[in-house]
């Protein structure tokens, strides 16, 4: 039965093991295959494909720098019962995890290894940034640990301890990594493992197989049983990709580095795979027992292992992922069948803009730590005691000292759901969420409709009601995070810390037509809350 496959970056050197039996390569996309070494269970490879390591189980980790045409049993790793392997870019600095026993680390391409300070555990996956110092591991039963400098040292993360953690995968620079519990919650950090938060757009699920782009912001997760669920914004959100088998036994996905070819197999089912993200995807080849896929850097030589019946290796390049495209002569542009532009790739990289536009946040903290954010707040006399008081409506005010009264308001954010819950940490290097909605109908504060526009009133032409999303107007889903930097080390910020908190402001604006069809919008900028009332209670 085949246990797993491993790729380089082009797609052309790869590497396959049979659970108890032997380690196959081939150097030419999958055409040829020799066998090299017994009984392994995990592989992971260098960027160019020459630089493989090999997790043996009950024997030791074997290496090879010629793209597996040779291989070396390393005789500084110990004889045990290898789980899982990861590796830098370079091939260079690994780290090896034993079933129910160390992780181990080596700088010199597995000539020597040594045992780092992590206890036993029954260790489930592992993985490394490019530079092979940013490290993370997940055990079964057991917890989250990083490390930042290759394994020397590690810590502990907490976001939920003792849980049957399954799958972890990492961005190219190490910052931004996604966990998977099975039978639970999707978790992702943005500070390299040093704060953990629950992706509450996905729900508690019996995750198997997670997947990132190398920037991190493209993410996928596959259930076992179960659907395909993607995002496009690290996380924030995500949509269960209808256009997959939403009840299968998916075992595993993988991505191109940008995020936008897609490929996934089903045990006892079909490969499939997506050109755009995951919003469609097309099944390939036959109903097998499939146990593994590894995709090239851009997605075009994909390869996939069988675990039943004759357990074959198979492989194919570009025509899965990579249409036909043609050219606008005059712009350049990509255009579909129908003469329509089309995205040839997209950067999800965030740019400067030419001038800043600033926004007014107004954020209230009870005192029992409850934090939320609002769209508008009345200060002024109270009605019955005439005490300055905060509250959400004008009528609590002292109606004969309204001019002693004040409004503040924040215009980007909608007139109705106000307050927001802010979950999270407030302060210190804290991250908080709020979530708010916006339905297509909501004519008071949805910025696509218009009363007296036949275009954009969400009528139809016999004036009856428009009564799903993406006709004249669009559902709108905005994610705000707000994440706390500690004040500086100058007397001014440290004198000013119980009054003002700063950090970076982040939103994913999620726009929602038909068909579950969604586009994200991604902003981002650094805020500064000002102390401008110590009022504990709103009213």
């Amino acid at each position: 039965a085949w246990r797993s496959v491993a790729t380089s970056a082009d797609g052309s050197k790869l590497v396959a093991a049979v659970f108890d039996g032997q380690l196959y390569t081939s150097g030419d996309a999958g055409f040829t295959w020799g066998s090299v070494a017994p009984f392994v269970s995990s592989l992971a490879s260098s960027a160019d494909g020459l630089k493989l390591i090999a997790a043996a189980k009950g024997s030791r980790l074997y290496t090879s720098v010629n793209a597996g045409t040779n291989w070396t049993a390393q005789s500084g790793s110990p004889t045990t019962n290898w789980q899982a392997v990861a590796s830098s870019g370079d091939g260079v600095k690994l780290l090896a995890a034993v079933e129910g026993g160390g992780v181990y680390a080596s700088s010199d391409s597995g000539l020597s290894w040594s045992l780092t300070s992590l206890p036993s555990a029954y260790w489930q996956s592992v993985a490394s940034s490019a530079d092979g110092l940013k490290l993370v591991a997940v055990a079964d039963g057991g917890d989250i640990h990083t490390s930042g400098d290759g394994g020397q040292n590690w810590v502990q993360r907490v976001p939920l301890a003792n849980q049957k953690w399954q799958a972890v995968a990492s961005s190219a620079n190490g910052q931004k990594l996604l966990a998977a519990i099975g039978g639970g919650q999707l978790y992702v950090s943005t500070n390299a493992g040093l704060n953990w938060m629950p992706l509450f757009g996905a729900a508690s699920a019996q995750w198997r197989s997670v997947a990132s782009s190398a920037d991190g912001t493209v993410l996928f997760a596959a259930e076992n049983p179960g659907g395909i669920h993607a995002s496009t914004d690290g996380g924030v959100t995500w949509d269960l990709k209808a256009s997959a088998p939403p009840a299968a036994r998916w075992k595993s996905i993988a991505c191109s580095t940008n995020g936008s070819a897609v490929v996934a197999v089903i045990e006892g089912g079909q490969i499939y795979t997506s050109a755009d993200a995951g919003r469609s995807w097309t099944p390939r080849d036959s109903s097998r027992s499939w146990a593994a896929v590894a995709s090239s850097a851009d997605g075009t030589r994909l390869v996939a292992s069988e675990a039943g019946g004759s357990g074959q290796i198979y492989s194919q390049a570009g025509t899965l992922v990579t249409p036909a495209l043609t050219f606008d002569p005059n712009s350049g542009l990509v255009l579909s069948g129908g003469g329509k532009y089309l995205e040839a790739t997209f950067d999800s990289e965030l740019g400067d803009v030419p001038t800043p536009f600033p926004l007014r946040l107004l954020v209230h903290q009870a005192g029992d730590g409850t934090t939320r954010l609002l769209q508008r707040v009345y200060v002024g006399p109270d009605a019955l005691t005439t005490n300055t008081i905060l509250t959400l409506q004008e009528s609590k005010l002292h109606p004969d000292k309204l001019a002693q009264a004040r409004r503040l308001s924040a215009v980007h954010l909608p007139l109705s759901g106000s307050p927001w819950k802010l979950e999270g940490a407030f302060g210190g290097v804290g991250i908080m969420n709020a979530v708010l909605t916006d339905g297509f109908a909501n004519a008071a504060s949805n910025p696509f409709l218009h009363a007296y526009h036949p275009d954009h009133d969400n009528l139809d032409a016999l004036y009856q009601p428009i009564t799903k999303p993406g006709a004249e107007s669009y559902d709108v889903r905005r994610q705000i995070t707000l994440s706390f930097t500690p004040p500086g080390d100058d007397f001014s910020s440290r004198t000013a810390g119980g009054s003002r908190v700063q950090g970076t402001y982040l939103e994913n604006i999620v726009l929602k037509g038909g068909n579950n069809q969604t586009r994200t919008v991604v902003t981002k900028g650094s805020f500064i809350l000002n102390r401008v009332s110590s009022i504990a209670t709103l009213k």
